[in-house]
């Protein structure tokens, strides 16, 4: 995947998409299956705002169950399914710990029917009963769920039920791994570009004017019909047009999770805390998950409605220190202490048609799609308003039958649920394993090519064959990533920026700040690939640092 801005200038698209999130990836993917020509212009860099504020989970949809939106888990259910078959590299299954206390709605008879239940609905989903019914699935005694999870609450503790959901390594991974086959199929994706006016001609949209924002170059991009996809900026990327649109009032709300030490417990788990939650079947305060992941523990989410500006999601130490307390209430075993945190990040997401409130938990909405040319009289405009990682592929599909409505073309069946991502065709990660373990070359150390496997799927050998010698030595004492997947970043992935490779390509500034040797090290092969000067390398360096420092 390489930028194409003679292509972007040059031709005119049957669809411009506007936003570089899932949603977005997920929709140029989707148009160019179905025979479309795709261009994507995203303001920063690929997936770096909601995308990448997620808690990594790929939801199977048994939180909606307690609040009787049965579609609502069949979807979700569905969805999981299908991120599982085309993404086999990035997706993993979590076991999950509910702990039981008394025979109420925290009691271990309820969960136990309630995971019968789910079980149930969405048994035929997936492909074998197998996968929707997996073994790990069970009750557990109080000795058991104390051994499983020490730091457990344990007063009228009873037990706990089990279960299995899915995780994704990498979120960010996940969404450039869909970018970059969109991009093979003829998609022209385009970041660090942003979109300054719509173009409209005779209330029609014929596209947009855009401006770089690393080298503040202009220029027009054309498209027949334009998707906005920009997530909680997708008002502003209207301008004027925005006005009326929605027939629902839109809030948002923002979630902070942090990346802690590793807590100790191989499963998840899902913890009541004091918040108020809106629930048929109440179950004590809204949940908190405690999550492993990437050798730590990953702990999400906060909820806070967000009506300030959609850029400020700084957070605060006392953003931090509220959270720990809640946490540590949570799960007294954990005792964590403001050192004990390695990353912490915010995102947005939208509350469609309810007003946002401070003393409760309200979920988020469902994906929205707003068709323009009924809506306002505007024609060639569609915007796509996502609300979970997990149903961006829903979300893209129903949007693609929009626009091939719109543009009068034959409907063409979508394929995205079994067709494989960027590196998601291969037999099974335990043959993909063996397989590499056969190739590695001696320079490569062995967690190196786990992460190989990770980044690029089935499609690892391309780095390997591509690579010198140098480049299979690791950045540094204290981490594994080889150096040739910055290199491949720069050459294949588009980063520009060092907080591309940092924090998305690789994904390892969100386990904690990988320390001066690291962040250098992949200062100088960026600024041998993309030309940087001595002044420039340096700014770069230091936005990197200041990304891992809050608000005092």
């Amino acid at each position: 995947m390489q930028a194409r801005q003679d292509r972007l200038t040059r031709e005119t698209f049957d669809v411009l998409v506007i936003g570089g999130g899932i949603s977005g990836a997920c929709i140029a993917w989707d148009a160019t299956l179905r025979g479309l020509s795709v261009a994507l212009v995203e303001r920063e860099d690929f997936g770096a705002a909601t995308s990448s504020a997620s808690s990594k989970l790929l939801h199977g949809g048994i939180r909606y169950l307690q609040q009787g939106l049965l579609g609502r888990v069949r979807e979700s259910a569905r969805e999981q399914a299908a991120f599982r078959r085309i993404a086999p590299h990035l997706v993993a299954p979590l076991t999950f710990l509910i702990p039981t206390y008394g025979l109420g709605a925290r009691g271990k008879p309820l969960l136990r029917t309630g995971l019968w239940a789910y079980r149930a609905l969405i048994r035929d989903i997936g492909g074998s009963d197998d996968a929707m019914w997996p073994r790990q699935d069970r009750a557990l005694s109080r000795a058991e769920a104390l051994a499983a999870a020490p730091g457990l609450a344990r007063e009228g503790l009873t037990g706990a039920v089990q279960y299995e959901d899915y995780q994704m390594w990498s979120s960010e991974r996940m969404t450039l791994s869909v970018l970059q086959a969109a991009a093979e199929r003829g998609a022209v994706p385009a970041n660090y570009t942003e979109v300054r006016e719509l173009l409209l001609e005779e209330r029609r949209v014929v596209g947009a004017r855009v401006q770089g924002t690393l080298d503040g170059t202009q220029h027009e991009v054309r498209a027949r019909l334009t998707v906005n996809a920009a997530g909680p900026w997708a008002f502003r990327a209207l301008g004027p047009l925005a006005n009326g649109v929605a027939p629902e009032r839109v809030h948002f709300a923002k979630g902070m999770h942090l990346v802690v030490r590793q807590l100790g417990p191989e499963r998840a788990l899902a913890l009541s805390t004091h918040m108020k939650h809106e629930a048929v079947i109440h179950r004590g305060g809204r949940h908190i998950f405690l999550m492993p992941w990437r050798g730590h523990t990953l702990i999400g989410t906060t909820y806070e409605p967000c009506s300030g500006r959609r850029d400020d999601l700084r957070i605060r130490e006392a953003d931090i220190a509220g959270f720990l307390d809640v946490i540590n209430a949570a799960y007294p075993g954990a005792k964590l202490a403001r050192n004990d945190v390695r990353w912490f990040y915010a995102g947005l997401y939208p509350l469609v048609g309810v007003p946002a409130r401070t003393d409760r938990y309200q979920g988020s909405a469902r994906y929205r799609l707003y068709d323009h040319a009924r809506l306002a009289g505007i024609d060639g405009l569609v915007t796509a308003l996502g609300a979970k990682y997990t149903t961006a592929r829903a979300l893209a599909e129903r949007c693609t039958d929009l626009v091939l409505r719109k543009l009068s073309r034959e409907p063409e069946p979508c394929a995205t649920a079994t067709t494989p991502i960027y590196g998601g065709k291969f037999e099974s990660m335990a043959r993909l394993r063996e397989d590499a373990r056969s190739r590695r070359p001696e320079a490569l150390q062995p967690d190196g090519l786990e992460e190989l496997l990770r980044l690029y799927g089935g499609r690892y050998t391309e780095a390997l064959e591509e690579a010198q010698p140098a480049d299979l030595a690791a950045l540094g004492a204290a981490r594994t990533t080889p150096r040739l997947v910055v290199r491949r970043a720069a050459r294949h992935e588009m980063a520009r920026r060092l907080g591309d490779v940092v924090f998305r390509r690789t994904g390892i500034g969100t386990i904690g700040d990988p320390g001066e040797e690291y962040l250098h090290a992949c200062a100088a092969i960026l600024a041998e690939e993309l030309g940087w000067s001595d002044h420039q390398r340096e700014r770069e360096l230091e936005d990197v640092r200041r990304a891992f420092c809050t608000e005092a």
